[in-house]
């Protein structure tokens, strides 16, 4: 389940789309982007760990995690949170995947909560309507816990948003979403939010978000004024 069993996936994917014609289409904006892990037993303090790009809208790649055991020699106390992130903003494209792992057993666990988040704003600019295809794909389980997937790209009139969530209950789901059509010049929002957290026992699970604009479409006229310039 974590990153490094699926990595190659994700940049066959992305390369394939891209390919030579990675013109600088979408025009970065924002750019949040972090990974955060918290974990604790009551027998030690606990440490919380953050990370995120080293500028905006580079690739980002990393993973950090938290792992304590045993209060004592004999007990099975274990807690660890654990977040990946691999993020990329290319030209025509933006490509994410989030993995999150909390694991929280015996009695002196305290809190073990995992977080890989994700903001990227776009514009596209005057010119032509571009089609775009947005795919994402999540997997996730939770025993004891709870575990949280979102992914939404949002604005000028556009709203695609999927979300699951697992948990606390004993399960196992999966969510896909497939969304394509076109988009003309405005500002855009990409996000993508993973987390996990567990009251006992294990709770984790991966994202996979891909947003690609696929070239120039036609764009059909919707006002009589539309219909009339098309001649001029």
């Amino acid at each position: 389940m974590q990153i490094s069993k699926w990595v190659g996936f994700f940049f066959f994917i992305l390369c394939s789309w891209v390919g030579a014609g990675n013109s600088q289409i979408l025009h970065p904006i924002t750019d949040s982007r972090e990974l955060y892990v918290h974990a604790a037993l009551d027998c030690r303090d606990g440490q919380e760990l953050r990370s995120a790009p080293s500028a905006p809208f580079a690739t980002f790649r990393d993973t950090i995690q938290v792992d304590f055991q045993q209060c004592t020699p004999r007990d099975g106390d274990w807690v660890r949170a654990k977040a990946e992130q691999e993020s990329n903003a290319r030209g025509d494209s933006i490509g994410i995947h989030e993995f999150v792992e909390s694991t929280f057993l015996g009695a002196h666990a305290q809190v073990s909560v995992a977080r890989s988040d994700v903001s990227i704003g776009f514009r596209i600019g005057n010119g032509p309507h571009y089609g775009y295809a947005f795919v994402v794909d999540v997997d996730g389980e939770a025993i004891g816990g709870i575990a949280v997937f979102s992914a939404s790209l949002s604005g000028s009139g556009v709203r695609d948003t999927l979300r699951v969530q697992e948990g606390p209950e004993m399960s196992n789901r999966a969510g896909f979403l497939y969304r394509h059509g076109s988009l003309g010049p405005g500002d855009y929002t990409l996000e993508v939010h993973a987390r996990a957290e567990s009251f006992a026992n294990y709770s984790a699970g991966k994202i996979l978000a891909i947003f690609k604009l696929t070239g120039p479409v036609a764009v059909l006229p919707t006002t009589w004024g539309q219909a009339k310039s098309l001649y001029r």
